[in-house]
């Protein structure tokens, strides 16, 4: 975990990069892109962590940490378009429960 100082040093890279521009120090877009790197923690970590412990099957796992993806870097990335493709992965998982039943 990062301290309250290196978070908010990290928030204010983000801020400069977003708004301003401002390339980051920390960007390495293969590895660990900004955009899936907030306060310290990688977004596949936090999806990986998410269904572990669930039972939900694979297609319906795909479409919730897709969802959960486009809503982690919609403000980092594509901005409204990240969080419509959010919904239509949410309208998936939703069409899919109603289809089964449940």
């Amino acid at each position: 975990m990062i301290d309250a100082t290196d978070f908010e040093k990290r928030k204010a890279e983000l801020w400069r990069h977003v708004v301003e521009g401002q390339p980051l120090a920390s960007d390495d877009s293969v590895n660990s892109p900004v955009h899936y790197n907030s306060a310290g923690i990688e977004c596949i970590e936090a999806m990986s962590a998410m269904v572990e412990p669930s039972e939900v099957p694979p297609h319906e796992a795909y479409c919730w940490q897709n969802a959960f993806k486009y809503l982690w870097r919609w403000p980092y990335k594509n901005g409204l378009e990240d969080l419509k493709k959010a919904r239509w992965y949410i309208d998936r998982l939703i069409y899919l429960k109603e289809r089964i039943g449940q």
